[in-house]
């Protein structure tokens, strides 16, 4: 798309060039003399020549771009994989340079890396709760700290650059429930779930846009539901307990804490366990997030002030 709005401006500009020429001579063709037209026809067509030239080049040498899709040999079953393990979509252009690059490995074969552990410096000196973590598109952290009603505004450096206190009440009788509004503010779906209580419940959305997954606390279960309201998965393990942070990696496999039982399992999309990606987490963890480029995730912890930092990696290194 770059490549072809690159090419769609190279040619603009000499199309306005040309147009400002046939302005001149249909100006020229009522006004001036034969000799000034002359002189004129001359003088364009000298300018417009190398143009023509440019054009002609440019159009024999345009880009050809050949798609194929190399099936992954290894398949077995498409019912419990990724969308991007059945193969892989290449783009070729016609000088034999590959466009998008053959990341065919997916990330169910990667394993989290620790990276980077920073502290949030502290804007008062109650005890922190930080509970969500949100990446933006520029690198920025939205961090909230729960128990004292205070999110704050990261820069990629991880220092505060703002911070913003919102009312919120707090209270033992919440009942956990999911609620689908559309742009005009109808609802369109509502689901509640067994228990009540004020334990954090998370909810992430995939990147095409098309599936939600919310963490359940009081039955330690993660659920899946498209956007028109049907579920697809409830999502359940002996070792997960105390489900809470959520979130989505580039290849739709999905990522739930276990707050109670120190770990992170990656799950694909279809509610099935790939495996335990992180265990035996030392500061009790809490919101989890991928950054811009899917393959790095921040956690939080309970009243502690660290962010962690871990990076997806393969599994021989």
């Amino acid at each position: 798309m770059k490549r072809i709005e690159q090419l769609d401006n190279w040619y603009q500009s000499h199309i306005s060039a040309i147009r400002n020429s046939n302005v001149d001579m249909e100006s020229a063709s009522k006004y001036a003399t034969e000799t000034q037209m002359f002189l004129l026809t001359k003088k364009i067509s000298n300018q417009l020549s190398p143009t023509k030239q440019q054009v002609d080049d440019k159009y024999s040498k345009n880009d050809i771009l050949t798609l194929e899709l190399e099936v992954n040999s290894q398949l077995k079953s498409i019912t419990i994989i990724s969308r991007r393990e059945i193969g892989m979509l290449k783009i070729k252009r016609n000088d034999e340079i590959l466009v998008v690059p053959d990341r065919f490995k997916p990330l169910k074969d990667f394993v989290a890396i620790p990276v980077n552990v920073t502290y949030i410096k502290e804007l008062n000196n109650k005890t922190p709760f930080y509970t969500k973590v949100i990446f933006t598109s520029n690198k920025q952290l939205f961090v909230t700290d729960d128990w004292n009603n205070i999110f704050y505004i990261m820069d990629s450096s991880y220092d505060i650059v703002a911070s913003h206190k919102f009312p919120g009440p707090r209270g033992d009788d919440k009942m956990y429930y999911l609620s689908i509004i559309t742009l005009e503010g109808k609802e369109k779906s509502y689901h509640d779930f067994k228990g009540k209580g004020n334990n954090q419940t998370y909810v992430a959305l995939n990147a095409s846009k098309t599936r939600l997954y919310i963490s359940v606390w009081a039955d330690c279960s993660l659920h899946c539901f498209g956007l028109d309201g049907m579920k697809h998965f409830r999502f359940t393990h002996q070792s997960l307990e105390g489900p809470q942070g959520v979130s989505v990696d580039r290849d739709d496999n999905v990522y739930v804490v276990g707050s109670r039982s120190h770990n992170i399992f990656q799950i694909c999309s279809d509610g099935f366990l790939i495996h335990v990606i992180v265990n035996g987490i030392e500061k009790t963890p809490m919101g989890l997030c991928f950054n811009q480029d899917g393959d790095t995730f921040a956690l939080t912890h309970v009243t502690d002030t660290a962010l962690s930092f871990y990076r997806l990696d393969y599994k021989d290194k």
